[in-house]
């Protein structure tokens, strides 16, 4: 059953947030390039790509199911928001991982550094052959991708495809993340309780506010996903479960799911003003004693890259 005009408006419009959302991340990327010259500014850069290629293919909404199933409106529709819906769950995960890495396994920056242009190209690789499988696949001798109720993509008809595609792929990554994350601060904070006080009690106490400001961070990417995939999820499960759709999950859907755009350059300025403040909190630090304990959060929060040492972590993400 195809949404109601008001819905098909909704969807347009909240497409139409996300170009403005992208449309401020890459301004900034244009006028502060050097911001996006190390692993994180890349993900943010590609995540902001991905951003306008998904809302390209949803501010046309009907336009693609009205063209046909068969034409090459319709499939371009449907593999750009299988492929690219996809993309970002990966970037997401890329970002996630790489801050777990550094953060809670006191990894090496430089060793992240070495391999961003083969995480970049393995959150778009990885998709393809989903995607390949989406277009080739039948069930009863027809394909499974046509008209979604929206726009393109695996038909209502197909609803269990839609999750094993798709959302069962996003659900399964996002619980990866927040179960690291839930049992890495778990451990983290049983280790700093155990800890007795000690002449490196101050940097102790910077590096408790370096990751708190980290986990802040990775956490804002992580519900900012979640976010806008509860009522895509939902919407398409009730029905599935009930044989009915139901407005209201509908209208979440309509308003939510091509608002990814606007959301991630939410998420995009609320960091930069945490690693902002965090900059000027441990920069206002006076005494030399605090200052040389301060050394790692002011290192990671001064500058988003500096030639002679790239930095993952900074202010200016």
């Amino acid at each position: 059953m195809a949404p109601s005009p008001l819905l098909s408006t909704v969807s347009t419009t909240s497409s139409v947030l996300s170009f403005v959302g992208v449309a401020v991340v890459l301004g900034y990327a244009v006028m502060r390039p050097k911001w996006f010259k190390n692993l994180m500014g890349r993900l943010v850069l590609a995540l902001a790509v991905v951003d306008f290629l998904m809302a390209c293919a949803k501010v046309i909404a009907r336009a693609g199911p009205n063209a046909g199933t068969d034409s090459l409106l319709c499939m371009a529709q449907a593999g750009i928001i299988e492929n690219f819906g996809l993309v970002s769950v990966f970037i997401g995960l890329a970002i996630a991982l790489s801050m777990m890495y550094i953060v809670f396994f006191n990894g090496s920056i430089r060793f992240v550094q070495k391999f961003e242009w083969s995480i970049i190209a393995a959150c778009f690789a990885i998709p393809l052959p989903i995607t390949a499988t989406m277009f080739i696949y039948t069930e009863d001798g027809e394909h499974i991708y046509g008209d979604a109720d929206f726009w393109c993509w695996i038909t209502s008809k197909h609803g269990t495809r839609q999750f094993s595609f798709l959302f069962v792929i996003q659900w399964a990554i996002l619980a990866f993340v927040l179960t690291w994350i839930g049992l890495r601060r778990v451990e983290n904070d049983l280790a700093r309780s155990a800890t007795t006080p000690t002449a490196t009690g101050e940097s102790t106490g910077s590096d408790k506010k370096y990751s708190k400001l980290m986990s802040k961070r990775m956490m804002a990417y992580t519900l900012a996903f979640i976010d806008g995939r509860i009522p895509s999820t939902a919407n398409r499960l009730y029905p599935l479960i009930t044989g009915t759709p139901l407005f209201e999950l509908s209208l979440l859907q309509a308003v939510f799911s091509p608002l990814a755009g606007f959301i991630d350059c939410l998420v995009f300025l609320y960091i930069r003003y945490i690693m902002e403040r965090g900059r000027r909190d441990s920069s206002g630090m006076g005494s030399s004693s605090e200052m040389k304990s301060t050394f790692s959060l002011k290192s990671a929060t001064n500058s988003f890259v500096d030639s002679r040492q790239p930095m993952l972590f900074s202010n200016e993400a």
